[in-house]
This record gives C-alpha cells, structure tokens and sequence, in this order.
C-alpha cells in the first residue's frame, strides 16, 4: 500500500511543510505529528500535535514514485535526465502524467522514474520549463 503525502508552502515561513493535508473552514492545513480525538459529553473533537497553515495552490500529492536519487517525487516536480527536455509531473483524468502541458505528456509510469531526478518544482523554479 502507498503511503499518503503531502506538501506544501508554510504562510507563516514561505518554506515547505511534509504530512498530512486538512481543508478546514476554508483554510489549509499540513499536519504533521499526531492526530487526538476526544470524546466529549456532546461530541468528540479532533486535535493536532503539529500543524501549519498553509498556501493553497501551492499543496501537491506524493505520486507514490521516487527519483533515482531516491527523493519522493511530488506532483508539481520538474523532472530531467541526461537524454530529455524538463518535464513536469501533474495528475489528470486518474492518471499520473510526465510532459510539459500545453504540447506533450505521457504516464509517469511508461518513463521509468528511477531513471529520471528532480531538478526543481513549479511553485520556485517555473522557468525551468521554458
């Protein structure tokens, strides 16, 4: 079983966050550390060990593949090796998809990710796919 990941941009720090990911009252959340439920006469409640408010656009999945330097590749990653252009990582239609988006792409899985390495991610390096 995959695990589940998520990342995202810290508002508070503008630095990337690693856990879970909550949506609450129209804000986002990573959580990281530990989950509490307690049972209340009226209810129960949910607390968090650890936690950041962070950027919503910014919040990307771990695609469940690592790169040949072993690094979790996340969707939003630009990719590279020594024989192909930048390409970016993104999920579409329940499929994992490796290309630039407006001219090419293909499943992640028909490249083999071992062979490929993170060079950077959309969020802080964009112009790596121009």
């Amino acid at each position: 079983m995959t695990d589940i990941k998520f990342r995202a941009k810290s508002k508070a720090t503008n630095s990337w966050v690693y856990g879970f990911y909550a949506f609450v009252d129209g804000q986002h959340y990573i959580i990281q550390g530990a989950m509490f439920y307690t049972a209340h006469d009226n209810g129960t409640s949910l607390s968090f060990n650890d936690w950041d408010e962070v950027k919503g656009e910014t919040v990307s999945q771990w695609t469940g593949l690592k790169d040949q330097r072993l690094a979790p590749i996340f969707y939003g990653d630009i990719l590279n090796n020594e024989e192909s252009n930048n390409v970016e990582v993104w999920y579409d239609d329940g499929a994992t998809l490796v290309g630039r988006k407006d001219s090419f792409d293909e499943y992640l899985y028909q490249i083999t990710a071992s062979k490929l390495f993170i060079i950077g991610n959309v969020q802080d390096n964009s112009d790596l796919l121009t």
